[in-house]
């Protein structure tokens, strides 16, 4: 490809400028499995006390006061495990 054809190829492409942190890349199979279960969960606009919840919790979570998902899962499965051990013995 030459400079000039080059050159023709970029004017003619559209730029999109995206903010730092808003641009997620994900694989096209998982991006369309994204849009199809999308048809499936309908949009629900939370309450004023559902909102006041969710506030409440991104307050929570930006003082620290958070449990991991590894942390939770581990403790369930700990429980799990427990209560078999009870079952069986």
């Amino acid at each position: 490809m030459t400079h000039f054809a080059a050159n023709d190829i970029i004017k003619n492409m559209n730029v999109i400028t995206i903010p730092k942190g808003e641009f997620v890349v994900i694989p096209r199979k998982d991006y369309e499995e994204l849009t199809e279960l999308k048809k499936w969960i309908p949009v629900v606009k939370p309450t004023r006390g559902e909102l006041r919840v969710i506030r409440r919790g991104e307050r929570e979570i930006a003082r620290g006061e958070y449990v991991s998902w590894s942390k939770v899962k581990y403790e369930l499965e700990r429980r799990l495990n427990r209560s078999r051990n009870k079952a069986s013995g």
